[in-house]
């Protein structure tokens, strides 16, 4: 996958510090690889200048030109959004035949979401991960439903290679819930806010049921999941610094 100026897989216009074609990023057994492509001002991996080829870390700062599209595989690995893989990855076993449509629905969700972050998408708009990424979700599961078919642009777009699947991690997606995230919610909510919190994000319910659900009214649903959200955004900004 190329990034430039213009002409390459992912273009950013307006940089004139960045060449047309800038650099390549190549994914190998979950890591990416970095290189640049004879760039008039260089790319550099944290505070270095490359040369050759680099692999990068989770926390590793990329930039090229004047951008700096970092490396945001942390921000798909932060504390707080390690659960909401098991959320996504849960909500589409449900909704799936078979673990295997369920795993590769959930890399396809994740491939889409690391190019938005790369592409249009700023971490700080993100007020819940698990919301963010179901969203991405559904609308991979709705479009294997209307073509008939999993999709795989994403990933063919980051170069990642078809996922392969063992009997231990099929045995693994049978088993998944969202009970630990819940239990993990738990410690950082008062009860009536994880349950309106659940029942709005993960079963996708709407405030009128909730509310019939919770006997009160839809003005205190809302108000609850919003409290929620607000603590989960908070710890998620001490957690980050």
């Amino acid at each position: 996958m190329t990034i430039g100026r213009e002409g390459a897989d992912i273009a950013v216009e307006g940089d004139t510090e960045m060449s047309r074609r800038h650099a390549r990023l190549r994914v190998e057994g979950g890591r990416v690889l970095v290189e640049d492509l004879g760039s008039t001002n260089g790319t550099y991996v944290g505070d270095r200048r490359i040369t050759s080829p680099v692999w990068l870390d989770s926390d590793t700062e990329l930039r090229l030109g004047l951008s700096l599209p970092k490396a945001r595989r942390d921000y798909l690995a932060h504390p707080l959004t390690r659960p909401a893989a098991y959320v996504v990855l849960a909500y589409l076993r449900r909704r799936t035949s078979s673990p295997e449509a369920a795993a590769d629905l959930m890399a396809e969700t994740f491939a889409a979401a690391l190019l938005a972050l790369h592409t249009n998408i700023e971490v700080e708009e993100i007020e819940i991960p698990a919301a963010w990424l179901l969203g991405i979700a559904r609308n991979k599961l709705f479009e294997s439903y209307r073509r008939g078919r999993i999709e795989a642009a994403a990933r063919e777009r980051l170069g990642l290679e078809p996922l392969v699947l063992d009997d231990t991690d099929m045995a693994l997606v049978e088993e998944l819930s969202e009970t630990d995230v819940v239990n993990a919610l738990a410690d950082l909510l008062p009860p009536d806010q994880l349950q309106a919190l659940r029942a709005r994000v993960i079963d996708e319910r709407d405030y009128e049921e909730i509310a019939r659900d919770m006997e009160c009214s839809e003005a205190v649903v809302r108000k609850r999941v919003s409290r929620a959200l607000r603590t989960l955004r908070a710890a998620r900004e001490e957690e980050s610094s």
